[in-house]
């Protein structure tokens, strides 16, 4: 079930609106969390996330599923009356597109998942526990917004640095008169326009003429 949103509402409000919904009868409720935000920064670009939530676009399109996209690259999957088993492939999916990632690999020993943890919201410690874990995704959701608002508001940030005032200019060039030239330049070429030809020849000089010009072009 797609959800018609306010571009302006934090994905974390909204999941924790529907779950204070659902408290009252969570039967036949579970929440799958997905954790994109533990994986490699290579592997968080925006298009390799954007495939990963489309995965589960023919879920949330055809069940009682909605899918939350959180501010921190988690997501949240929140199903009624929906089989556990019938949501494994779409994990999988998701798993191979990180497939070289350890946060998607798999342990046949391990109890817990790395890449996604399941909540039985009937079960009322495990609703409690999730809706915990949502509290804080929210506020941390919140704190970012702000900072991003008061980052905006600010306008453009003032480059590093002295301001360039004739004292700083003074010392850059006499940093360039005491620069050895003849370190940072070997050949160059340059056109030489004949007026006698309509043609332009093309020679190199020396290093040495090079340098002679540029002291005498300082003095």
């Amino acid at each position: 079930m797609a959800l018609n949103l306010d571009s302006g509402t934090l994905e974390e409000t909204l999941l924790l609106d529907r779950l204070s919904r659902v408290e009252g009868s969570p039967a036949g409720y579970f929440a799958m969390h997905m954790h994109l935000s533990d994986l490699r920064g290579s592997n968080k670009q925006p298009h390799f996330l954007s495939i990963a939530r489309r995965a589960f676009d023919n879920l949330v399109n055809n069940a009682d599923a909605v899918l939350f996209k959180l501010s921190n690259s988690d997501l949240v999957l929140l199903c009624r009356e929906v089989m556990v088993e019938d949501i494994d492939p779409y994990i999988e999916k998701v798993r191979g597109l990180f497939s070289e990632d350890p946060l998607a690999a798999t342990d046949p020993d391990a109890f817990e998942d790395r890449l996604a943890t399941w909540y039985d919201l009937a079960n009322s410690e495990d609703f409690a526990a999730f809706f915990s874990v949502a509290s804080e995704l929210s506020v941390v959701a919140e704190q970012l917004q702000k900072k991003r608002q008061l980052n905006k508001s600010e306008g453009p940030q003032e480059m590093p640095g002295e301001p360039m005032t004739p004292k700083v200019l003074g010392a850059i060039n006499q940093r360039l008169r005491t620069t050895r030239i003849s370190d940072l330049i070997r050949q160059q070429s340059c056109l030489r326009i004949d007026p006698r030809d309509s043609t332009v020849r093309r020679h190199r000089r020396a290093e040495r003429t090079r340098c002679t010009r540029h002291k005498r072009f300082h003095q």
